[in-house]
């Protein structure tokens, strides 16, 4: 079943549905013969969970967020190690391809790819998975007393519009400092919002599916922006990048050349996501989810001015 809720069910049995159908999702995903898979894979599963946990945030108890918010959050880092080495392969092999035809840094990043692909011993992917494994044990004890409290209308309204405040303060902060840890700290409320998004598309899904969409392609634009920042503190502090001053100069700035392309192909559409202020947003969010409810046209519809 897809990753979304069903807007005409209960919300609490319809959240531990999906959470719990994503551990499973994710236990077979770390089973995976490609490392780089199975890691990217699982990640991706923990970031849907969290997603809908701040979805569902207003209805649970603190003690509950907190509980399985830590311990997802725990799986994740312990995978983080294997996730930004492939990254930095990605990476490379992006400048790789937007370079082509300049010999010398070409040259430069068949270099690092080469001291990448031997860098990681298997056997400690393997221990981070069995790591993995453990954790996602206690995730699913936690969930079989998953409560979820209020109104559900108000519930969802709430996490959508806490996700949406988050994304703008990161929005602005990001642009004030030009930092690459505030870019990534964006990226990571960019795709909170389109997996909510995805969660409640229901309530009206060519609205919804628009802003999936555009999210969609602004958490990859600013995922590989964060995986060359990746390999500038690589080419920094790793001396197994084996690169002379003039090749690490040379790599160095290619990738902040090519990030700078990334975030002014970026900036339009961040502006479409975050243009409006959050209680416009929530008021709206409200609306629709209230209006897919609707069961006739006899039936209490917000009102129109």
């Amino acid at each position: 079943m897809a990753f979304k809720l069903a807007l005409d069910r209960d919300l609490e049995a319809d959240a531990r549905r999906a959470l719990e159908a994503q551990v499973e999702v994710i236990g077979v995903r770390l089973k995976d013969a490609d490392p780089d898979s199975a890691v990217h894979e699982a990640r991706k599963g923990i970031k849907r969970m969290r997603s809908l946990l701040r979805l569902i945030d207003s209805g649970l108890s603190p003690k509950t967020f907190e509980s399985l918010n830590g311990l997802l959050r725990d799986i994740a880092r312990g995978l983080a190690a294997a996730r930004d080495e492939a990254a930095l392969r990605a990476a490379s092999a992006d400048l790789t391809a937007a370079n082509e035809g300049q010999t010398k840094l070409v040259a430069d990043l068949e270099r690092i790819a080469a001291a990448l692909s031997t860098s990681r011993a298997s056997g400690d992917l393997a221990a981070e998975r069995r790591a993995a494994r453990r954790g996602l044990a206690a995730v699913k004890r936690r969930l079989a007393k998953l409560s979820v409290a209020g109104d559900r209308i108000v519930v969802l309204s709430d996490g959508l519009s806490a996700t949406y405040r988050r994304g703008r303060k990161a929005l602005k902060v990001a642009r004030a400092s030009g930092n690459d840890d505030d870019y990534h700290e964006l990226r990571k409320h960019v795709q909170a919002h389109w997996r909510q998004m995805k969660l409640v598309i229901e309530a009206w899904p060519e609205e919804f599916a628009a802003r999936l969409a555009t999210a969609q392609v602004l958490s990859a634009n600013l995922g590989l922006d964060h995986d060359l920042s990746l390999l500038v503190q690589y080419i920094a502090a790793d001396a197994k990048s084996d690169l002379s001053v003039s090749a690490a100069e040379r790599v160095t700035s290619a990738c902040r050349a090519r990030q700078m392309v990334l975030r002014t192909t970026a900036a339009r559409a961040l502006v479409h996501l975050y243009c409006e202020r959050t209680s416009a947003f929530r008021a709206r969010m409200h609306a629709y989810l209230a209006a897919h409810d609707l069961t006739g046209l006899d039936d209490a519809a917000p009102p129109i001015d």
